[in-house]
């Protein structure tokens, strides 16, 4: 690994945004720019090793500084800003006119159309995003499990969805590359013609993946009366566990639980588990394919991953169909707690906008 260079410089900055004419500290904005550039800048330097990337000595160097870069400029903005941050994340953002300024300690009043500086419709489409405001769980009236249990269902819905849609295609690149047309290849991947089944798998292995993270986190709050899963206040680490002890979503069931109800939930988490995985493994070779792609080199690299990836993708097809994967999900769905007013389906259903983010 090469050291870190001396000239490497940190940028950030803390946006503002404007309410009434009045311009203010934009925390909410602020954080999700740090976290964003964050995700896409480690997920590309650990696609190095995870897609087995071929990479020259001054690339891992450019990968490195970027990654030192944020990372400096996120801790330097901790470091300078860990009161306002605690402040920010301690309180639940204002429901009455008044919205306060979270970098400094004036206190101002603004119309009634602006109690919030930002939606929880407007956050990541893995979460909240895209679901109308009224909507959202309160949380000065919805019980933990059912909050919960309306963000489990929500995103296992999109992921059915998700499902659903990448099925119908026979391929995830339109044509498989061969040395006679490899720059066609090139000619679709510039006009994103190859990219939608990607990102609808891609988006339906991220929503299983933020589900299993809630249930690790949550346990039966999120699935209730699932017995392999302990309470909340039962998940402190026991004496002599480590923090390298296998997280609830891995850990096996015990052999002694007989329910029947308890035992297809464990064969649907086991499926949507497998699933994560497959498409995982998958993606890897889809990352270093459309790497290779993007900067047109080795060709023959290009060909072999490209059958391999319609391999993959052949075989997650027929498997998906042969263990009912919609069905596990739909099973999943109808066993956390909805909500007692009704849902508009429609803000659960993938868009372009979705696909696309």
């Amino acid at each position: 690994r090469a050291s870190k260079p001396d000239d490497s410089s940190t940028y950030y900055t803390m946006y503002e945004s404007e309410t009434n004419n009045r311009v203010y500290k934009d925390m909410w904005r602020t954080l999700r720019r740090f976290l964003d550039d964050g995700y896409t800048l480690i997920g590309d330097f650990q696609d190095l090793d995870h897609a087995h990337i071929r990479y020259t000595d001054e690339e891992l160097l450019q990968f490195q500084r970027e990654v030192w870069d944020w990372n400096d400029s996120f801790l330097t903005f901790v470091d300078e800003h860990e009161q306002a941050i605690m402040e920010f994340l301690s309180h639940p953002c204002p429901r009455e006119d008044e919205v306060t300024d979270h970098v400094g300690k004036s206190k101002k009043s603004v119309t009634k159309t602006a109690k919030c500086r930002f939606s929880h419709a407007k956050s990541s489409h893995l979460f909240w995003g895209w679901t109308p405001i009224d909507d959202l769980p309160d949380g000065k009236t919805d019980l933990a499990t059912t909050a919960l249990g309306y963000l489990g269902r929500s995103q296992l819905k999109r992921a059915s969805t998700y499902l659903e849609n990448m099925m119908a295609y026979d391929h995830v690149i339109p044509e498989t590359s061969n040395e006679s047309n490899l720059s066609k290849n090139v000619i679709m991947r510039a006009e994103g013609l190859e990219d939608i089944v990607h990102e609808t798998y891609h988006n339906l292995r991220k929503e299983l993946r933020s589900f299993f993270d809630e249930l690790d986190l949550f346990g039966i709050l999120l699935l209730p009366d699932y017995s392999s899963l302990p309470d909340v206040i039962g998940m402190q680490p026991s004496a002599g566990s480590t923090t390298n002890d296998a997280s609830y979503s891995d850990v096996a069931p015990s052999s002694s639980r007989d329910s029947y109800q308890d035992q297809q939930v464990d064969d649907a988490l086991e499926v949507l588990k497998r699933t994560r995985k497959l498409l995982g493994d998958m993606n890897d070779d889809y990352a270093a394919y459309s790497t290779y792609v993007k900067k047109d080199e080795y060709p023959v690299e290009q060909l072999r991953l490209s059958n391999a990836i319609e391999d993959q993708w052949f075989s997650f097809r027929s498997w998906a169909e042969e263990v009912d994967l919609r069905g596990k999900i739909e099973f999943l769905r109808a066993r956390m707690a909805p909500r007692s007013k009704p849902i508009k389906t429609s803000s659960t259903e993938p868009n372009e906008h979705m696909l696309r983010e």
